[in-house]
């Protein structure tokens, strides 16, 4: 009978794909074939295949991927309530810095300077007319004309008593309130 190495034949499925046969130093039989794994190699580096014009005389080509498949994180319970609930405040915060902002000039919709400057004059003839003569008037005239401003502000004021009181101020630091 011949004498041959037990499980020098058995197939191991942890090794690498590639084997190579050789016979070890220690065998009785020089002839005997046996299995030896090849050095483990790194995952990211890649086989290169030599290029033959010819058949392929190496290995057969490997029946699984040699890059491992991509890691799926996992975060717990708890961490995901506190991503949620940072996402949460961002979106609290951004809804009070809108609300608290004061309104920009484009969402005001105010008309254009001489449309605004025609309707102060309209209005100070309208108003003013019963309480202030013509000089004073066209004092007034003149300081809204000046003052882009103050005549945004006149218009806006809508109390009478407020409204008199502002333009008897505007006047008397011109010193045409007399």
């Amino acid at each position: 009978m011949p004498s041959t190495t037990p499980g020098a034949h058995v197939f191991h499925p942890t090794n690498s794909q590639a084997t190579t046969v050789s016979s070890p130093p220690n065998s009785p039989r020089s002839g005997s074939p046996t299995i030896e794994a090849p050095n483990p190699k790194d995952p990211d580096e890649e086989e290169t295949l030599p290029a033959s014009s010819g058949s392929r005389t190496s290995g057969h080509a490997p029946a699984t991927p040699t890059r491992p498949t991509p890691t799926r994180n996992r975060t717990s319970q708890g961490a995901a309530a506190l991503l949620d609930m940072s996402r949460n405040f961002a979106n609290v915060g951004e809804a009070l810095t809108a609300a608290l902002a004061p309104p920009s000039a484009a969402t005001m919709q105010l008309p254009p300077t001489p449309i605004r400057q025609t309707n102060a004059v309209a209005a100070i003839l309208r108003l003013e007319k019963s309480w202030l003569n013509n000089l004073q008037i066209i004092a007034f005239i003149e300081i809204l004309r000046k003052d882009k401003t103050a005549a945004d502000i006149y218009l806006a004021l809508t109390e009478d008593d407020v409204r008199k009181d502002w333009v008897s101020a505007q006047l008397e630091t011109t010193g045409h309130l007399f």
